[in-house]
């Protein structure tokens, strides 16, 4: 069964994550200034739930954010909120996909952190007709069939498929993917006093690939970048070719 082309999909968000085996502490390290080359326009900091952040525009007026919980670090690209009858986006998933890694590698090159666990998130969105169109794409690419699918108005699934990194020897990566088909209405603001309203259909992909929780000693940081390239290209996979084994 053909697949929609990836030159369909839309992206929402992207996220990179890392995890320490210790609390992590950025202040003053300037890894948003370091990833980014310009300071940011936004900090927050607290203290009493060992939350930190920085954030600002980045990468044509998109909105980038690093956020630090206690031993997690995560740097999560989104598109801002405007007015439009189309829902925000990052563009093209097949351009997207790439965004924040040249980035991240930066950033990885200027710390000595050791990292236990990193992993890639990619939500995109593909438009569709009508429920009964999203919920067939969603068959397609986890390549199984519901009874009676063009009757359901709420499908979803979450499958991992786990495989064995071709690049950092005995690393796990879990390969999760969340499909749902549905439906969502946007307003916009014209000349009338009254918001135009559209709705529109979509199946929705959230991709999660990390390598195994299990793992408790540090990635060779050498090897980290690598990891990182091989989850943007096993997710463009997934995306191309759908959820396999």
């Amino acid at each position: 069964m053909a697949l929609p082309s990836l030159t369909g999909w839309q992206t929402e968000a992207i996220r990179v994550t890392f995890f320490a085996s210790e609390p992590v502490n950025a202040q003053r390290n300037k890894w948003w200034e370091t990833a980014t080359g310009t300071p940011p326009e936004n900090i927050s900091e607290k203290p009493n739930s060992a939350e930190y952040s920085e954030s600002g525009t980045h990468l044509d007026n998109f909105f980038l954010e690093m956020k630090i919980t206690f031993n997690r670090v995560d740097w999560v690209l989104y598109p801002r909120a405007i007015a439009s009858s189309e829902p925000p986006s990052l563009g093209s998933t097949q351009e997207a996909l790439h965004f924040l890694i040249p980035q991240i590698e930066k950033w990885l090159e200027s710390t000595s952190q050791p990292w236990i666990r990193a992993a890639y998130g990619h939500t995109g969105m593909l438009k569709t007709e009508n429920i009964q169109e999203a919920n067939a794409a969603l068959q397609k690419y986890i390549n199984c069939s519901f009874p009676e699918p063009q009757k359901a108005s709420d499908l979803l699934i979450q499958i991992n498929y786990q495989r064995d990194s071709t690049t950092s020897p005995g690393l796990t990566i879990n390969r999760i993917g969340k499909l749902a088909g549905a439906a969502a209405q946007f307003f916009t603001l014209g000349t009338s006093p009254m918001p135009t309203t559209k709705e529109l259909t979509f199946l929705r992909m959230e991709l999660d690939l990390s390598s195994a929780a299990e793992r408790s000693t540090p990635i060779d940081p050498k090897l980290i970048p690598h990891v990182l390239r091989e989850m943007v290209s096993q997710s463009e996979e997934i995306f191309t070719v759908g959820m396999l084994p």
